[in-house]
């Protein structure tokens, strides 16, 4: 199985998880990006790392514009995740991670 896949279970969907995720997350600022960490210490079935992708719906209206950002967040995350996984697993961690973008411009992958 290839290892630089995004399943679907990798991605955080419970609304508890999230709401969690923006309560007591560390917040990483780098514009355009936002970057939001909550590491878990007691769960046995939890993913080592699940994520989720914002793009604000005040700055861009269009749906077509905001899932074309989260798909290209969610691609530059997919290819990188080896290394982020890998220490976690060195580590015996887990974590939540949010991933916002608040740039001007749509984002290209290449």
């Amino acid at each position: 199985m290839k290892s630089n896949t995004l399943k679907r279970n990798e991605m955080l969907k419970s609304n508890i998880q999230i709401n969690s995720l923006f309560e007591n997350g560390t917040r990483l600022n780098k514009h355009p990006l936002k970057i939001i960490l909550l590491p878990i210490y007691n769960s046995e079935q939890q993913k080592n790392c699940s994520l989720i992708v914002m793009a604000s719906a005040k700055k861009y209206k269009k749906a077509v514009v905001r899932n074309r950002i989260k798909r290209v967040l969610k691609e530059v995350y997919r290819k990188n995740k080896a290394m982020l996984i890998s220490y976690l697993t060195e580590n015996n961690k887990k974590c939540l991670l949010g991933i916002m973008y608040n740039g001007n411009e749509i984002p290209i992958f290449e």
